[in-house]
C-alpha cells in the first residue's frame, strides 16, 4: 500500500490543511514527517492528537500503533478498546490508555515522558511504569520532571497562533503557589535572561465606597494569561484574567462574583482550568473556569468552607477544608477520594503532593498527616506545640517535605515518618523553596547554616528559582536575583546578588512571583508587574 501523507502544520496554512489533518484513521505504512524546524499536527478519527516535532518521522502499524523512527513526538491519547502504542527503534515499545506523554530518540537512547495519566515502556526482558510527572530514561530508571518542561517547546514551535491546531494544543499549569502541587518554587522554565521591568498592570478598581478591594497573588498558565482573585466586595470573591499573548492591556472579569471568600490564591489545572474555592459551608464552594470557552466548566459542595487547593500531577483538585480533605477531578468536579479525621480538623494551608503521588497536609492543630494517592492514610504525626496557621507543606527531592509556620519550627518530614527539625523557633517569613532554601525575614538560610544577608530590613515574601540557574527573592517593593549555586551553598558561601530592580508600585505579597518562558510575572499590593 502507497504511504500517506497525513500532517497538518503550525503555521498560517494550518486552517487550510486542516481538514486532511483530522478525523483521520491510520492504516499499514502510513508515514508521517514533520520537515525540518516545523512542528507538525494531526487528528484522529479517534480522538487521539499527535504533535511531531521538526524533522520527526512516524510509521503507522494500525489505527493505534506507530513506530517512531526519528525525532519526538507527543501524543493525546484518547481512549479506546486497546492500548495506544509507540514501538522505538530498540526493540521497546511504550503503551497507554488515555494519557499525555512524549516519546523522544535522543543522542543516549529512547526518552519517555508522561504530562498525565499513565504508561508502561517494556522490552529488553524489562517494564517500567510512569504516571504524570515522571520521566522513564533509555535505562528504564523512572525519575521525576516537571511536565511543564515537555510542554513550553510544543507552545512555542505553536506560535504565533497556538490554537491553529484545532485548539487541542496542550496546557498546564505554570509556576503558581509555590510553583508547583509540591510548593516547591523550583522549575525548569527559563525566566527572563536579564531583569529589566517591562510592564505594570494596575488591579482593576471597584466603583462605589467600602473596603478596598484584597487580590490573592497572580498565577499564570502555559497560554500566558494571567489570572488574579478579588474579594469583590463583604461576600463574594471575583476572578480577573489578563492575556498577554493577546497583548491586553486590561484585566477582564471572569464571569460573575462567586458567593464566599477566598482565601487562597486560585490554582491551574493540568488541563488548563482554573479553579477558585470559597468560605462558604454549602453551595458550590469550588469554582472551575473554563478560559478557553469562557465559562464556568463546573460547580461543587463539598460540605465545609474550602480554604486552600492544590493541583496535582495527576488532574486531582485537592481541597482543604474545615472538616476533611477532598480531592476532585477536574475535568467535572466529581469526587475521587476524601480523608476525614481528627488530626485534619481546620485544614487551612494547601496541600503538598510528593513526586510518588503521595500528600502531606498540615493543619492547625500542629498534626501532620501523610496520605496514598488514592486517600489511604501512611502516617499521622504531632508536630509542633505552636498551634496555628503553617505554611504549605514543600517537597522535596528526596520524598520528604519541608515543614515551617510563621511562629514555630522549621523542620523536614521524612518519607519513614520520622521528624528532623532543622530550626527552633525560626519564624518563617514565607514557605521555603524546595532545595533547602529559607527566607527567614530578611535573610536567606541556606541548608542548615549558610546564611545570606539581604539589604534592608524587609522580610523576604516571595521565593522562585528558574531553569538558567536564578533565584529570584522578593521583598518590600524590590526584587533581587542570584545565581544558584547548591555546591557553593553546602561548602559555605553565601550567594551575591546578580541583579536588582524595584518594582513600580506597591509591595511585593507573599507568594507573588511566577516564571513564564524569559519573563517573570511579580504581583504587588497594588497590581502585576512583568519583567524581561
Amino acid at each position: 500500500m502507497a504511504q500517506r501523507e497525513l500532517l497538518g502544520r503550525f503555521d498560517a496554512s494550518a486552517a487550510s490543511t486542516a481538514g486532511g489533518a483530522s478525523g483521520g484513521e491510520l492504516r499499514a505504512r502510513d508515514r508521517l514527517e514533520a520537515q525540518p524546524g516545523r512542528a507538525a499536527w494531526i487528528k484522529l478519527k479517534d480522538g487521539t492528537v499527535l504533535w511531531l516535532g521538526g524533522g520527526g518521522v512516524l510509521e503507522a502499524r494500525d489505527a493505534r500503533r506507530l513506530e517512531l523512527r526519528e525525532g519526538r513526538v507527543l501524543i493525546q491519547v484518547a481512549k479506546g478498546p486497546t492500548a495506544f502504542r509507540v514501538d522505538l527503534a530498540d526493540g521497546t515499545h511504550v503503551e497507554a490508555l488515555g494519557t499525555r506523554f512524549e516519546v523522544e530518540l535522543a543522542a543516549g537512547g529512547p526518552r519517555v515522558r508522561v504530562v498525565e495519566g499513565r504508561v508502561r515502556r517494556s522490552g529488553e526482558g524489562k517494564s517500567a511504569d510512569a504516571r504524570g510527572g515522571q520521566e522513564i530514561g533509555s535505562d528504564f530508571a523512572v525519575r521525576a520532571f516537571d511536565p511543564r518542561e515537555v510542554l513550553a517547546p510544543w507552545l512555542d514551535a505553536a506560535r504565533p497562533d497556538p490554537d491553529a491546531a484545532l485548539g487541542a494544543l496542550p496546557s498546564a499549569p505554570w509556576p503558581q503557589l509555590g510553583g508547583s502541587p509540591g510548593h516547591t518554587g523550583v522549575t525548569p522554565v527559563r525566566g527572563p535572561a536579564a531583569l529589566v521591568a517591562e510592564a505594570f498592570y494596575p488591579f482593576p478598581r471597584v466603583e462605589g465606597g467600602g473596603e478596598a478591594p484584597q487580590y490573592a497573588p497572580a498565577v499564570v498558565d502555559a497560554r500566558e494569561r494571567v489570572f488574579v482573585l478579588r474579594r469583590a466586595d463583604a461576600e463574594r470573591s471575583q476572578l480577573w484574567v489578563l492575556d498577554l499573548r493577546a497583548g491586553e492591556r486590561a484585566w477582564k472579569p471572569c464571569g460573575e462574583p462567586v458567593l464566599g471568600l477566598s482565601q487562597n490564591p486560585p490554582v491551574v489545572t493540568p488541563r488548563g482550568l482554573v479553579a477558585l474555592g470559597v468560605s462558604i459551608m454549602t453551595g458550590p464552594n469550588v469554582v472551575a473556569w473554563d478560559p478557553g470557552l469562557g465559562r464556568v466548566a463546573w460547580t461543587k459542595d463539598v460540605g465545609s468552607s474550602v480554604y486552600a487547593l492544590t493541583a496535582a500531577h495527576d488532574g486531582a483538585v485537592i481541597c482543604s477544608t474545615f472538616q476533611r480533605v477532598v480531592a476532585l477531578d477536574e475535568l467535572d468536579g466529581q469526587e475521587r477520594w476524601s480523608f476525614a479525621h481528627e488530626s485534619v480538623s481546620e485544614v487551612q494551608a494547601p496541600a503538598c503532593v510528593l513526586e510518588n503521588g503521595e500528600v502531606v497536609i498540615a493543619s492547625r492543630a500542629g498534626r501532620l498527616v501523610r496520605l496514598a494517592p488514592d486517600g489511604k492514610l501512611m502516617k499521622d504525626a504531632g508536630w509542633n506545640s505552636q498551634q496555628g496557621l503553617f505554611w504549605p507543606p514543600v517537597a522535596r527531592g528526596d520524598g520528604s517535605a519541608w515543614i515551617a509556620c510563621p511562629l514555630g519550627d522549621v523542620g523536614c518530614w521524612k518519607a519513614d515518618g520520622a521528624a528532623d527539625v532543622l530550626l527552633s523557633g525560626a519564624q518563617a517569613s514565607t514557605w521555603p523553596l524546595g532545595n533547602d532554601v529559607l527566607a527567614l525575614g530578611p535573610a536567606l538560610q541556606l541548608g542548615r547554616g549558610v546564611k545570606a544577608e539581604l539589604a534592608g530590613s524587609s522580610p523576604v515574601q516571595a521565593l522562585a528559582l528558574d531553569g538558567r540557574g536564578f533565584l529570584y527573592v522578593g521583598a518590600h517593593a524590590t526584587l533581587s536575583r542570584y545565581r544558584y549555586d547548591a555546591k557553593a551553598f553546602a561548602a559555605g558561601r553565601p550567594p551575591a546578588t546578580d541583579a536588582l530592580s524595584p518594582v513600580q508600585q506597591g509591595e511585593i505579597v507573599r507568594g507573588g512571583i511566577a516564571i513564564l518562558p524569559d519573563r517573570l510575572v511579580v504581583t504587588t499590593t497594588e497590581g502585576v508587574q512583568l519583567f524581561k
